[in-house]
């Protein structure tokens, strides 16, 4: 077994890099909403005037179906992006192999722990107590009855008892 200290060291290392990797992951996530935002306001105030007199002119659409192709533009950036923000909430594999990592060393603690609460119960004062109880059921266990009776001291009678004042 290893020690209890070390096996916190690594549980907290551990941990360090489980939130490493969470918060890389949150961060991507907010660089894609960041750029889904960014995007999403160029297209309202950059492209809409250029699509519509694309669609308007060159197409010859009329000004409503202009305007909903350049929606649909603007939807579709919407969806892409959104779907890039999206398939982050998945951890990765170092998410993975970190949260692992850390259950393994977690679960080590706890045996090594419960490994040195039972070895204080063993050898410390109950510990003592216990097993110079069993000793001595085992003993008299295997000794004769008037050997037994002889081992026990005389039973002490408890002195008279007094009133208030120490007069009976």
């Amino acid at each position: 077994m290893t020690n209890p200290f070390e096996l916190c060291q690594d549980a907290l290392h551990a941990q360090g890099q489980l939130f490493a990797a969470i918060f890389k992951r949150f961060g991507m996530r907010a660089v894609m909403a960041a750029a889904m935002v960014v995007f999403l306001l160029g297209a309202f105030v950059t492209f809409h005037g250029v699509l519509w007199a694309l669609f308007y002119t060159v197409l010859g659409l009329g000004a409503l179906s202009s305007a909903l192709c350049v929606l649909g533009f603007d939807l579709l950036g919407v969806l892409v992006f959104g779907f890039l923000m999206m398939r982050g909430r998945r951890p990765d594999r170092a998410e993975d192999q970190a949260r692992m990592k850390r259950n393994a060393v977690m679960e080590d603690l706890r045996q090594s722990l419960a490994f040195s609460a039972l070895t204080a119960l063993l050898f410390g004062p109950l510990g003592r107590m216990l097993r110079d109880m069993i000793i001595r059921h085992v003993r008299n266990a295997f000794t004769k009855r008037h050997e037994r009776a002889e081992e026990q001291p005389p039973i002490k009678q408890a002195p008279p008892k007094r009133g208030l004042f120490g007069r009976r």
